[in-house]
């Protein structure tokens, strides 16, 4: 079986586990995704059967431009993304997820669009560091822009591995929303194309 066709078997040989009910063994699988509460949105249901998993936030969920914030309650952007972590921290604890399993680069919200490059290799680093062979995360959706900037990071940082000859990174794309006509799609279901 030659490379492409072992990376589709092994991905999936494990939706077939996530449908199984079963725990799964997470320890070399990391979730990346954009901003606290997307983990959740994408796999809440499943977390808790994940052992091992691990999480990075690209972003620490607060907007520079304080608008959500202000929204909320808050008058400093770092309190707002204070707030979002200690939600993290106890949602995650609900599914048995211990904080040492939860990384962030901490990048503010809306703002991981101008850092990819600078985001693919800190993330390629990290996969090569913990032993990283799938990762889950967005797919890229022409929605938000921190979902599509982590998509592409996610890409990215598996095309910098290969160039040092790393072993192929299986990556399990979830959708969340996308934008439609250049309007936020919010939970329409449809297909979305890729080149």
């Amino acid at each position: 079986m030659n490379l492409a066709g072992r990376v589709r078997t092994e991905a999936h040989g494990f939706l077939k586990m996530l449908a199984s009910g079963d725990p799964i063994d997470c320890s070399t699988a990391m979730v990346v995704v954009a901003h606290p509460d997307d983990e959740t949105v994408a796999l809440g249901g499943q977390l808790s059967r994940m052992k091992g998993i691990r999480i990075l936030h690209v972003t620490d969920g607060a907007p520079a431009n304080m608008r959500d914030a202000w929204a909320k309650g808050y008058e400093r952007r770092e309190d707002y993304a204070l707030q979002r972590k200690n939600e993290l921290f106890e949602a995650m604890t609900k599914a048995g997820i211990d904080a040492g399993s939860l990384l962030s680069f901490d990048v503010a919200d809306q703002s991981a669009a101008y850092q990819m490059p600078l985001l693919a290799g800190r993330l390629a680093t990290l996969l090569q560091e913990d032993g990283i062979t799938m990762v889950l995360t967005h797919a890229y959706e022409g929605g938000h822009p921190d979902h599509d900037a982590t998509a592409f990071v996610a890409h990215a940082a598996h095309c910098l591995l290969q160039r040092e000859d790393w072993p192929p990174i299986q990556i399990l794309e979830f959708p969340l929303y996308h934008s439609h006509g250049g309007a936020d799609a919010g939970s329409r279901i449809s297909h979305v194309r890729r080149p």
